[in-house]
């Protein structure tokens, strides 16, 4: 991605991306929330409201790239990257083994296909799944930002529906996966 990226000429105006890359890493205490109360979310530190325009990166950008560690399909990993979107409000393409956001789907999430061409994810030739990603990163890149602004704020119902997903039932379902994991462990182990 990192080349696709240099090649294309994208800079931070074009991208956004929560992977270490040149230090462009958005800093955890944007990602999560430490505190939600009648008066917003607030992320990390008391110092940060994310619903101050000028402190959060997210609210600058209307998709961003999500990149999981495995993509050669040998397994689908689910880890926390895509729950960061989730919970800020953005919708994302999924850069991974190729089904990982029909799982994503089986937790309850709704994903974007009317706004991201998500026909990448049943793609299993890891190549040809690249090459799909990176052309509706081109598609997405290259569109009008007035355009871009209209359908992002036509899915505000299904950005707020997976936010409220991710907090009444993400939080939850994460602790019991791994009690569930050390369970199977303990008896496999023992």
């Amino acid at each position: 991605m990192v080349d696709f990226y240099e090649k294309e000429g994208y800079g931070d105006d074009k991208i956004l991306w929560s992977a270490l890359w040149k230090n462009k890493r958005i800093s955890e205490k944007y990602h999560w929330p430490s505190k939600i109360d009648e008066s917003g979310i607030k992320h990390g530190s008391s110092d940060l409201d994310i619903s101050q325009y000028n402190q959060n990166p997210y609210l600058h950008s209307y998709v961003e790239v999500v990149t999981e560690t495995i993509y050669d399909g040998s397994a689908i990993q689910i880890s926390d990257k895509p729950f960061k979107p989730f919970l800020n409000l953005l919708p994302f393409i999924y850069v991974s083994s190729a089904g990982s956001l029909e799982v994503l789907k089986s937790f309850g999430y709704k994903t974007f296909g009317s706004f991201i061409d998500e026909s990448y994810d049943k793609i299993e030739d890891n190549k040809k799944r690249m090459d799909k990603i990176q052309s509706e990163i081109k598609r997405l890149c290259n569109m009008d930002r007035n355009e871009l602004h209209t359908i992002y704020y036509s899915m505000r119902d299904l950005l707020i529906y997976n936010r409220n997903h991710f907090l009444e039932y993400g939080q939850d379902r994460v602790r019991e996966d791994f009690i569930n994991f050390l369970e199977k462990w303990r008896l496999s182990s023992g």
